[in-house]
């Protein structure tokens, strides 16, 4: 399936459709609202979504490390490092799980990343309330643990990072 994905920044009308996905990835994914989707978009690097069979499969938001963003575990992140794209949401629909659409999100990631001259990816994966089946699919895809910690709204965290190159620094 991955060569019939593409990947593309979300429209507007593709706003129901994201926050559908949300909904059903929950507590995998921090739920969101319509005004909270129109306020990541707007301070995001980017809002892409997967498209399969003319269908959204998945949608992926990203920070840049220069962002000014409050997120807890991207101040984290922005504390220990620098240089890095922060992958704040991937949820995919339930019929395109497994199927190559993660990866083919974050493979259009990193290629996006290296114009940009970013050293790593990081992002968090919930350990309580578990999510199994995200981190087996992370370590899989390269990113290693650097870290946990336990957010405002309870949740436990591992947070992760993928080396990209050591020789960039990640611009903007």
């Amino acid at each position: 399936m991955h060569n019939d994905i593409v990947i593309r920044d979300a429209r507007l009308d593709e706003f129901p459709e994201i926050l559908r996905i949300n909904a059903e990835s929950s507590p995998g994914v921090t739920g969101l609202t319509g005004p909270d989707l129109t306020s990541l978009t707007g301070r995001s690097a980017l809002l892409w979504v997967a498209v399969a069979n003319r269908t959204v499969a998945g949608y992926l938001i990203a920070f840049l490390s220069s962002a000014s963003y409050d997120g807890e575990e991207f101040i984290w992140f922005s504390k220990q490092m620098q240089g890095f794209v922060y992958i704040d949401q991937l949820a995919l629909a339930e019929p395109y799980r497994r199927r190559g659409v993660g990866r083919a999100l974050y493979a259009a990631l990193e290629q996006w990343a290296s114009g940009f001259a970013c050293r790593s990816l990081s992002c968090e994966v919930n350990i309580d309330p578990p999510n199994p089946v995200s981190l087996a699919f992370h370590v899989s895809y390269g990113f290693a643990e650097v870290g946990r910690m336990r957010t405002a709204d309870g949740r436990y965290v591992a947070l992760l990072r993928k080396e990209l190159r050591d020789d960039w620094a990640c611009a903007r």
